[in-house]
């Protein structure tokens, strides 16, 4: 451990301690942890669907925060014209869009032969009903993600990964 004075803003003399590597707890644990969660997400390209966009921005600033490759989709078309173009790790899909559902994607995505088979699909909905989640999951989600998200949830989410 060390130890130094510093003279705060207001005149007043503040303490602070500081923890080498040989010390067991780190100052902040939390943020150690979350670090090296963000350094392992960095390689994952993230497909986000969703056809409102406040809800693109927002999604974007948080993944960028967390260091996320981010491409975004409109509809569930685009969507499925991105993942022919582009290899993703991850698709996270809104489920209500015009013309086409989440579920129209996820459909289409497990019926065409050239699908990556580690491709990974979630679902992101408001409806937080326990039916509506299951009904999800059975159609072939692999999870479900409950808006609105939150950057804690989403860097739990990630770290899940």
């Amino acid at each position: 451990n060390h130890r130094r004075s510093h003279q705060g803003a207001n005149g007043r003399e503040v303490n602070l301690r500081f923890l080498s590597k040989c010390d067991k707890k780190p100052v902040v644990p939390a943020f150690f942890d979350i670090l090296e969660a963000v350094k392992k997400q960095k390689n994952f390209n993230i497909l986000y669907v969703e056809d409102s966009e406040t809800n693109q921005l927002v999604m974007s600033a948080m993944m960028e925060r967390l260091g996320v490759n981010l491409a975004l989709a409109s509809s569930a078309k685009e969507g499925f014209d991105a993942l022919k173009a582009k290899a993703f790790d991850v698709i996270i899909t809104d489920i209500q869009k015009p013309e086409h559902s989440g579920l129209d994607l996820l459909q289409w995505i497990q019926e065409s032969p050239g699908s990556p088979t580690s491709l990974r699909i979630f679902a992101c909905t408001a409806n937080a009903g326990s039916d509506a989640v299951k009904e999800f999951e059975a159609a072939g989600f692999e999870g479900v993600l409950i808006k609105p998200l939150d950057l804690q949830v989403l860097d739990k989410f990630l770290a899940s990964l």
